[in-house]
């Protein structure tokens, strides 16, 4: 059984490879992507204007904003563009049974 921390948000089918997905949260939404390198779960607002991350494209591990390009490295959990270093929230992800189950509890892993 899955501790209540852990929240089912996603099949694996539903965030093809190379593609972002919003998904509904603990009463928000944040946004899961699927690199090369597996899946990644992360704050869907850009901390610019706030904008949906998950609208913006994918370059490898970067995630880029569409409105004015600011850039998260998805793997360190840091702003790459234009104020590099900055951290941003990823929560942690895990696959049980064919679904993404993400914990309630982000991490500032950059900090």
């Amino acid at each position: 059984m899955m501790g209540s921390d852990w929240v089912a948000v996603a099949g694996l089918a539903d965030v093809p490879k190379g593609e972002i997905r919003e998904v509904l949260f603990d009463g928000g939404v944040i946004a899961i992507a699927h690199t090369e390198s597996g899946f990644f779960a992360f704050d869907n607002n850009c901390a610019h204007m706030g904008v949906s991350l998950a609208q913006g494209a994918l370059c490898g591990d970067v995630v880029i904003c569409p409105l004015h390009k600011w850039s998260y490295d998805l793997k360190t959990a840091v702003m790459t563009y234009p104020q590099a270093g900055r951290p941003f929230s990823v929560f942690p992800l895990k696959i049980v049974n064919d679904q993404l189950l993400v914990r309630r509890f982000p991490e500032e892993v950059g900090e």
